[in-house]
């Protein structure tokens, strides 16, 4: 009886453990991009301002002459800590720019464009739906 038991667990586990949904047909729409785009490089400028800034501190020695405490104790701290913080926005500035290739790429193939009709006063725009080819050479 306790094998059965072990057994119809272990089976419901393998069962349950390989029922993950993939969504690998969900693809991002071009504002997705832009918005993407748009967060990494404010998180970029953010980063590479406050490393500059820290580097800055961390670079600047208060002269020991003109204090009784001596040197600033702190200052390979902030000038790794800032120089850290530099590197780490580069990675983002160049994701920044391939969202934005990635949003420029994108296409739809269904749009929707407007066309001039002739109506009884003058031309009137119409919205009409048209089929988009893109070709890349």
């Amino acid at each position: 009886m306790r094998k059965i038991i072990v057994c119809t667990m272990l089976l419901f586990f393998v069962v349950t453990s390989f029922c993950q949904q993939e969504n690998s047909s969900q693809s991002l729409s071009r504002q997705d991009y832009l918005k993407k785009s748009r967060h990494q490089q404010t998180a970029a400028i953010v980063l590479l301002s406050a490393g500059l800034l820290s580097t800055a501190l961390g670079s600047v020695q208060i002269n020991p002459n003109s204090f009784e405490g001596g040197g600033n104790s702190q200052s390979p701290v902030f000038l790794i800590a800032g120089l850290a913080a530099i590197g780490a926005s580069i990675p983002l500035f160049v994701a920044s720019i391939k969202n934005k290739r990635k949003a420029t790429n994108v296409s739809t193939y269904l749009r929707f464009e407007r066309v001039p009709l002739l109506k009884e006063t003058g031309l009137t725009l119409h919205p009409y739906a048209c089929l988009a080819l893109k070709l890349n050479l």
